[in-house]
């Protein structure tokens, strides 16, 4: 048996990005647009059907029984933004969510009638059967698909970008249209209940009875308009949108007035409902012009762009819709060049801001917070970009050149070996890629970059809320040349013999980790771990953990450097560690380690223990 999710035909599914579904997206607004207009003027109005109208009817329910059928093949994506092409997903997904809404605004209500006029052979009972309430009600499901307007208006906006001012205007123009010729078609319904003594008869023969309450249709008393008086279904119609645009635009110029106590109260509710719509108008139409928005419009100018650069290189449309994401979500963050408007702030102000917009990026950077130099963190911190990300997508690939330092802020990120299998995880606050940011450094600045390090595993997020911020190799080695004091502090921490045999040693060897490291050097973190064994029967330590451990031992003996950051790393790394034990107070440590049954990747144990300073040693530049 196949599971759901594999094997999945590429021939029997529609895209959701496809030409072909934007052009059906159109023809289904375009048809929810004329029903939307159209059955409350037929069910009001009661104008006499042609064969131009009926034809239409028929044309847009049959319509709407083809769409319902392709939705059933229409892929989507789901919560992770991924693809989903499955049929039987795909139609579980539209079962549960459009597929309800969809039937009760498809009933073909105009081929039951033809059907049934077609079956009496074209007698009066037809006409009844179009008088009944129950078809009228049935009729008015169609305006369900309602709902789906605002859907297709984003997917129409999504698809094409270039259109996105003239998407929003007209989904204002819709909006207001909408509600003028509901409300029309009410004002009319109310007169109907009356029409002899409404405000249809005091607006063309000025004959109106206030006292008569609708409806004494049966009082011949309060008629004061014949019958075959009343004006013709498209001066009904005029009169009564003319009304409704008035009414919600301002406050009526007082010609067509209510005649009884109903068309009063509707009148009151069109001036309320005109109220709210007038507000919404005011302050869409503001949002738009407002100064405010110099970053929406940047956004948009930016879009456009994009959407040009991808149809002339003819990109994939799976493809331009991850390239849209990635680059709608860094722009979102901010399309300004931030470094160009702080170059005009004072220096402290210019830190305090950097400070409150990314302050969380260098406090959880270990190889930056230990940094005393302000200068340098601001400008470092300005080099950082957010990143797009999906569980769909891998962000760094295994043996990609040059990978960029990467620092998660929210959510978990996936670390995969050549197979594609999770052989880690780094959380809030971890950096990824720390020690080959460091290998770019050459012995002089003109020998930066000599190298060309690639990444030792893959990273991938583990859900669709990660937030991510990478700084670029090249950005970080142009901000460090400025620094050469701190420029020297990473040189020399990347050139220390001691941690080259330390990072030979950690190929082979798990660096054990406490649950929670303290203070106060080597010694008193060795004291809080834990037994580990190697395999399933123990056994004494390796001599790569033996030189592993010596290494760092000197470097703490010799420099007073603390390890605490690098467990720290490892630790959020969520790495599965065991821990050893000092055996005996004289032993040396080296001697003393029982290797852990879990190796992490090299790549990760090789990241170098950043300084933290203290009293006399190097604290910055």
């Amino acid at each position: 048996k196949r599971k759901l999710g594999t094997h999945e035909p590429a021939h029997l599914y529609l895209s959701c990005d496809s030409r072909t579904r934007t052009v059906v997206d159109v023809m289904s607004l375009t048809a929810v647009m004329y029903c939307t207009f159209m059955v409350p003027f037929d069910m009001v109005f009661l104008p006499e059907p042609t064969t131009l109208s009926i034809s239409i009817d028929l044309y847009i329910e049959s319509f709407f029984l083809v769409e319902m059928c392709i939705n059933f093949f229409t892929s989507y994506y789901d919560a992770n933004n991924k693809h989903i092409t499955n049929i039987r997903l795909i139609a579980l997904h539209y079962m549960q969510g459009w597929f309800f809404i969809d039937a009760a605004g498809s009933v073909p209500t105009e081929m039951v009638t033809q059907i049934t006029k077609a079956v009496q052979g074209g007698g009066q009972d037809i006409s009844t059967l179009n008088n009944l309430k129950t078809i009228r009600i049935i009729r008015l499901f169609k305006l369900i698909r309602l709902l789906r307007v605002e859907a297709l208006l984003e997917a129409l906006e999504f698809s094409l970008p270039m259109l996105s001012a003239v998407v929003g205007l007209l989904r204002l123009l819709l909006m207001i249209s909408i509600l003028a010729h509901l409300i029309a078609c009410v004002w009319y319904w109310v007169a109907t209940r009356n029409l002899l003594n409404s405000w249809v008869s005091k607006y063309h023969l000025d004959c109106c009875t206030p006292t008569a309450v609708a409806p004494p249709l049966e009082d011949p008393t309060h008629d004061c308009l014949p019958v075959d008086s009343l004006p013709s279904i498209t001066a009904l119609y005029t009169d009564s949108i003319y009304w409704s645009i008035t009414t919600i635009a301002a406050v009526g110029y007082g010609d067509v007035l209510p005649c009884n106590r109903e068309e009063e109260i509707m009148a009151v509710v069109a001036m309320v409902l005109g109220s709210a719509l007038f507000a919404y108008v005011v302050g869409a139409i503001s949002s738009v012009f407002a100064t405010g928005t110099a970053q929406e419009k940047k956004l948009q100018e930016k879009m456009v762009q994009l959407h040009d650069y991808l149809n002339l290189r003819k990109i994939p449309a799976e493809l331009s819709r991850l390239i849209r994401l990635q680059c709608m979500h860094k722009w979102k963050h901010s399309v300004f060049s931030e470094e160009e408007i702080l170059d005009d702030f004072m220096p402290q102000t210019r830190r305090e801001v950097v400070e409150h917009i990314l302050g969380d990026v260098i406090n959880q950077v270990s190889m930056f917070k230990y940094i005393a130099n302000t200068d340098f963190l601001t400008e470092i911190t300005l080099k950082f970009r957010p990143v797009a990300t999906g569980s769909q997508s891998v962000i760094q690939t295994i043996d990609d050149p040059a990978p960029d330092l990467f620092v998660v802020l929210r959510g978990t990120v996936h670390l995969l070996d050549e197979g594609g299998e999770v052989i880690g995880q780094a959380t809030r606050g971890t950096a990824i890629y720390e020690n080959e940011l460091l290998s770019s450094l050459g012995e002089t600045e003109e020998q930066d970059l000599p190298t060309f390090y690639t990444a030792p595993f893959s990273i991938k997020p583990a859900s669709e809320n990660c937030d991510l911020f990478a700084l670029r190799r090249s950005d970080f080695i142009s901000v460090l040349r400025r620094y050469p004091k701190v420029r020297q502090i990473y040189l020399d921490f990347k050139n220390d013999d001691d941690w080259s045999d330390a990072g030979t040693a950690a190929q082979l060897a798990s660096l054990p980790v406490s649950p929670s490291p303290t203070p106060g050097g080597l010694e008193a973190l060795w004291g809080e771990m834990v037994p580990g064994t190697r395999g399933s029967g123990g056994g004494p330590p390796s001599g790569k953990t033996v030189a592993l451990v010596g290494a760092l031992q000197r470097r703490v003996d010799a420099r007073g450097v603390f390890v605490k950051s690098l467990c720290d790393n490892l630790q959020k790394f969520g790495m599965d560690m065991k821990g050893i034990e000092r055996a005996g107070s004289g032993d040396s440590m080296g001697s003393a380690i029982s290797a852990s049954s879990h190796s992490p990747p090299a790549a990760i144990l090789k990241s170098p223990p950043h300084l933290q300073s203290e009293p006399g040693g190097v604290g910055g530049n």
